[in-house]
This record gives structure tokens, sequence and C-alpha cells, in this order.
């Protein structure tokens, strides 16, 4: 069963405006994990080759639930949460929902509309019912349009290192706490990581510092905090 049409997932994405949506797409199953439910969707559902997680530039993975957001939802178990939190490069959105579980007034942001409407907003409905949030689809840019946020959360969102301006320039216009980045020590045949992107974070006007570290035998995830220097 197709639930979208291909070209929703692969035509080229505006930079700009961001938009904002409000209809979400019904989807018919869930999957379990850490106490939360997420929609389950596989790649051929929406038209996209079981082996593509990524299409540089058309569709980025939100789709998909990656590790590190699991990392960041556990992390954010052990901090106050308060005031108004954004989600960048969201998918699946479980961080960002604990937070909003927590009574946080949450934006969330993805590349795709399509995964906004499929996941993020189907996954807010199922494990906060009763709460809104609001969704917005575009590229990372100057989103001061968004106002300021108490606390940014991103995760696996470093794997391109050609992606790091805008993502910076994204939490540099709408920080006013600290933004919380989950990602691995070092994407192998990308190239991006926490190294590369710290340094790049700090030529910003960032502090970064590394706050939590994941190490399991396959890979060794990181947590960093960003804060305006």
């Amino acid at each position: 069963m197709k639930l979208f049409s291909p070209p929703e997932l692969r035509a080229p994405i505006p930079v700009e405006p961001l938009i904002e949506l409000d209809e979400k797409i019904e989807v018919p199953r869930y999957k379990l994990t850490g106490g939360f439910q997420y929609a389950d969707i596989s790649n051929s559902e929406v038209g996209l080759s079981e082996m593509s997680d990524i299409i540089p530039g058309h569709y980025e993975g939100g789709l998909r639930l990656w590790e590190c957001a699991l990392d960041l939802t556990n992390y954010l178990k052990n901090i106050e949460i308060k005031g108004r939190v954004l989600e960048l490069g969201c998918g699946h959105g479980l961080p960002g929902i604990y937070c909003l579980s927590r009574g946080a007034e949450v934006v969330f942001q993805d590349y795709n509309a399509a995964v906004l409407q499929l996941t993020t907003m189907n996954n807010v409905q199922i494990n906060c019912p009763g709460k809104s949030a609001k969704y917005y689809a575009g590229a990372w840019q100057d989103m001061s349009i968004l106002g300021k946020f108490d606390l940014i959360l991103t995760s696996d969102s470093i794997y391109n290192t050609d992606y790091y301006p805008n993502l910076l320039q994204a939490i540099n216009s709408t920080i006013k706490g600290e933004c919380l980045v989950a990602c691995k020590a070092y994407y192998f045949g990308v190239g991006g990581g926490s190294e590369l992107f710290i340094r790049e974070a700090q030529l910003w006007g960032l502090n970064a510092n590394i706050v939590q570290v994941i190490q399991e035998p396959a890979s060794i995830r990181h947590i960093i905090s960003l804060r305006k220097s």
C-alpha cells in the first residue's frame, strides 16, 4: 500500500519560507519503544527504495527512527523541561514529544512536509492526546520568525558537513537557552561527526561541550550542549 506519492519526497525543498502545517495523514501501524508509540512506515509505502535512508537535498531520512533520537529522549528525563522547545529535523519527534508531555510549548521542524504529516503529527496525537504543537516544513535557515526558545533539540542531524552552516544559522537565530545535539562521534562514509561540528559551532560564537557519551560496540555517540557565548 502506498501512503504518499513519490514526488512529495523526491521534489527539491524550497529554502524559504517555512510552511506551517496542520493536517496529518493517517497511518495504519505503530510500534513501541521506550514507552512511546511511533508510526511504522516503510519506504516502499511512500514510493522510496528500501535501501534509501537519505536522498540528499530531497529526503533526509525522517521516516526512520534513528538511535540518537532515543539517546536524546533518555537524556531529557534527567533535566528540567520548561518554556518553549524547538526540535529541528525532528522526524518522528520523540524528544519533542517527551517535552510536550512535560508541559513545554513545542514546535517541530522537518525538511519534508510528508514526514511531519505521516510521522510527527501522528506520534504527537497518540502519545500526547489533547495536547497541541506547531509544525513547520522547510530547509534550515534563519528561523527568527519562530521566536526564541529555551531549549532546542536536534538528533542525527550533523552527518553531512555541508549542512552545518544552515543548521547553525537556524540554531543561532532561535536560541535563548540551550541547544542539545545528539549525534555519532563520526558518521562513516558521510564525513560529519561531533568534533567537526563542535569546531564549526565555536566559529559561530557558541560554547560547545559534550555532556554525555554513549559507548557501544558498534558506535560511540555524544550529546553536545550549545549555548551562546
